[in-house]
C-alpha cells in the first residue's frame, strides 16, 4: 500500500490473490522442477538398471565361454592322459617283447652253442671208439696170429652132472 494512494478492498483482495497466487506458482514451479529431477533420476535409475542387467548378462556369458573352455581344457588333458597311458602300456609290452626275443635269441644261440658242443663231444666219441676198435682190431690180429690154429670141437655128454 501506498501513502498517496487510497485502495480499494477489491483491489487489495485481488493482490492478495494474486500474491497467493504468485506464490503457488512459485511451489508448483518447485515441484515440477522436483518432480522433473525425480523424472530424471527415475530415467537414470532405469538406466542403470539396464546396465547391470547387461553386465550380468555378459558376466554370465563369459563365466560360461570360460566355464566351456575350461571343461575343453580338462577333456584335452583326459585324452592326452589316456593317449599317454596307452603309450605306456604299448611301450612296456614293447619292452616285454624285447625282452622275450632278447632271451629266445640267447636260448638259441645257447642251443646252437650247446649242439656244436654235442656234435664236437659225438665226433671225438666216436673218433675214439674207431681208434679203439681198430686198437682192438690190431691186438686180435696179433693175437690170433701168434696163437697155434687149433680146432676145438666140444661134445655134451649126457648124465653128467654139471
Amino acid at each position: 500500500m501506498s501513502l498517496f494512494t487510497k485502495t480499494d478492498p477489491q483491489v487489495e483482495a485481488l493482490q492478495h490473490d494474486i500474491r497467493q497466487l504468485t506464490r503457488a506458482v512459485a511451489s508448483l514451479k518447485g515441484q515440477r522442477d522436483a518432480n522433473a529431477e525425480v523424472l530424471s533420476l527415475q530415467d537414470q535409475v532405469r538406466d542403470l538398471k539396464q546396465q547391470l542387467i547387461d553386465l550380468e548378462m555378459r558376466k554370465a556369458k563369459e563365466d560360461e565361454q570360460r566355464a566351456r573352455k575350461e571343461r575343453e581344457t580338462e577333456h584335452r588333458i583326459g585324452l592326452v592322459r589316456k593317449q599317454f597311458e596307452v603309450e605306456k602300456e604299448e611301450h612296456k609290452r614293447e619292452v616285454a617283447m624285447a625282452k622275450r626275443e632278447a632271451e629266445l635269441d640267447i636260448r638259441e644261440e645257447n642251443l646252437s652253442a650247446e649242439r656244436e658242443r654235442f656234435e664236437e663231444h659225438m665226433r671225438l666219441i666216436t673218433k675214439e671208439h674207431e681208434k679203439r676198435s681198430e686198437e682192438q682190431k690190431e691186438l686180435m690180429q696179433q693175437l690170433l696170429t701168434r696163437l697155434p690154429n687149433v680146432t676145438a670141437h666140444f661134445e655134451r655128454m649126457e648124465g653128467r652132472d654139471e
